[in-house]
């Protein structure tokens, strides 16, 4: 009825799609959600339920670009955090970049040919109507109902299921690698680590709960402690895949490549058509050196699934390292063109054509970027880098002072700033920020380039003060 008066009602369009959710009809569900997304871009709960429908649908990237909208939009509605945090309203840029942070994708490309049918969505109604009040779910019941929403995205109504199931007496365990799973969803793998082990404390032998452990050690960076539960997990559960992929990792991760390759090869002969093995493998291969392997596990991973935006991204850097130049920008251009806020590709693609084309051939790429993302530091630090080698000193130092007002002991943006000085001849500053790059990481890649040049600055310092005495 809602549609019927209004078709472009947002808030119409996304209780079409949860129904549809509810009923599993993803791709319906999806269009649904695009609806609203068109007919209102700022409508955050519409592009959260899109993120949800797009990670059932297998499209993680995309659920990652439709959460990170939303956050953008109305930052407190999950409990989720990024890197960054800036509150837009107290920023007042001088660097002219005006995005759109709702526009990336329109709501006609997302909702496709789906349209709305009065009869149809009376009958999803008396689909979902009860005809008698239905009991509670049990335990085991609510368990369930909990992996169904972590599977879909939808984490808090699958904390809700985990607590009522907690309070009729689900069994302790199961419900902490849940508790776990959700966690590491969100990205808080300490806090996970911290629930697979409660359920580990209760039954040491719970392979969900040892994978999840060694999963989250992982993602902490503490291979070393994951590799024992890893090379035991796989000696108790035979012929498991995603344990044998996660044993791949570790081993990958602990620097025994070819332990790595053996299981990916036992995985592969269980189910060979998953694309990520493919991915890993290609993975493994570039770490021992066999570039052709590696290009050939890229390119089959791609046959299978050419909407894997990081396998794009890995062929460019395998396609650039054999300075193949036009089949990387190929493959960068590919991965942006797929999730035009990937940070990795769009800085490797503006560094490419600024070695091969020019810094303002950069600077397009860059700004293309930024209009996307306009609080991505490394490329506003890019930016600046691009700027200065294009003779746009002022602007360059535009971009240096804005990566600098948010992160001061950015190395890269405090090096390039003092060229920009000393080009205007401020020798004093140029090297005040060049001691600062030496300062904060006397080893690190700046830090020999900055220590000459500041001898130089005060060289040039020097012969300038004399002369205008």
């Amino acid at each position: 009825q809602a549609l019927a008066e209004q078709p472009g009602s947002a808030v119409a369009w996304n209780g079409v799609g949860l129904v549809l959710m509810e009923l599993r009809r993803y791709e319906d569900a999806r269009n649904a959600f695009g609806r609203a997304v068109d007919a209102d871009a700022a409508f955050a709960a519409a592009h959260y339920n899109l993120s949800f429908v797009l990670s059932q649908l297998g499209d993680f990237d995309g659920a990652l670009r439709e959460t990170r909208r939303a956050l953008e939009l109305e930052p407190l509605y999950v409990p989720q955090k990024f890197s960054l945090t800036i509150d837009l309203q107290y920023e007042d840029p001088t660097i002219a970049i005006a995005p759109e942070l709702a526009a990336e994708a329109g709501g006609d490309e997302l909702a496709g040919e789906f349209e709305f049918d009065a009869p149809v969505l009376d009958r999803l109604f008396e689909e979902l109507t009860p005809g008698v009040q239905q009991p509670a779910p049990a335990a085991g019941d609510a368990l369930d109902l909990a992996r169904d929403y972590i599977g879909k995205g939808l984490l808090d109504l699958a904390l809700a299921e985990v607590s009522r199931a907690t309070a009729r007496g689900a069994p302790v365990a199961m419900a902490a690698v849940l508790l776990g799973d959700v966690f590491a969803k969100r990205g808080l793998y300490g806090e996970a680590l911290e629930r697979y082990r409660e359920a580990r404390a209760v039954t040491p032998d719970d392979p969900d709960a040892t994978l999840g452990e060694i999963r989250a050690l992982l993602a902490l960076g503490w291979a070393g402690d994951a590799a024992p539960l890893a090379d035991e997990l796989a000696g108790r559960v035979r012929g498991d895949v995603e344990v044998l992929v996660a044993r791949a990792r570790v081993r990958l991760a602990v620097s025994d490549a070819l332990g790595a390759l053996d299981c990916i090869r036992e995985a592969q002969a269980l189910a060979p058509g998953r694309p990520d093995l493919f991915h890993l493998q290609a993975q493994v291969s570039a770490r021992l050196g066999d570039r052709s392997a590696a290009l050939a596990g890229f390119n089959a991973a791609l046959q299978l699934d050419p909407s894997l935006v990081r396998v794009w991204y890995e062929l460019g850097a395998q396609e650039e390292e054999r300075g193949n130049w036009s089949a990387a920008r190929a493959a960068y251009e590919r991965a942006l063109d797929l999730l035009p806020t990937y940070p990795a590709a769009a800085l490797a693609l503006a560094d490419l054509v600024r070695r091969s084309e020019s810094p303002r051939a950069a600077i397009i790429v860059l700004v293309r970027f930024l209009e996307a993302d306009p609080w991505d530091l490394e490329a506003l630090a890019a930016l600046g880098r691009a700027l200065l080698e294009d003779g746009r000193t002022v602007q360059a130092l535009e971009a240096f002072e804005r990566v600098l007002r948010f992160d001061p002991e950015h190395a890269g943006a405090l090096y390039y700033q003092g060229a920009a000085l000393a080009r205007q001849q401020q020798f004093e500053q140029a090297v005040a920020a060049w001691e600062r790059v030496v300062q904060l990481d006397p080893a690190g890649p700046y830090a020999a380039q900055a220590r000459s040049r500041a001898r130089s600055a005060r060289d040039l310092q020097h012969i300038f003060a004399t002369t205008a005495g």
